[in-house]
């Protein structure tokens, strides 16, 4: 599985919390991975990527699948 560094296991809790309307606390990321979500050279100032992976939420095991735009830097992202 690939992983993104720009962008934190916080980031994807907090992401599904929201999605879901479930308290933080009750979101546990259990595994996820990384793919390019558009080809090179379509000119976007930031890199589009593909998201998925699996979460515990409320005791529930959940897929889930997000299209995100990242920056370019290598910092991880913080905050939703």
């Amino acid at each position: 599985m690939e992983q993104d560094p720009r962008i934190g296991v916080e980031v994807i809790e907090k992401s599904l919390a929201k999605k879901f309307d479930v308290p933080e606390s009750q979101v546990e990321v259990q595994e996820w991975s990384t793919k390019p979500g558009i080809p090179d050279g379509q000119n976007f100032a930031c890199d589009i990527v593909s998201l998925t992976g699996k979460a515990k939420m409320q005791g529930e095991s959940k897929e889930f699948h997000f299209m995100t735009k990242v920056t370019t830097n290598e910092q991880p992202l913080s905050g939703v």
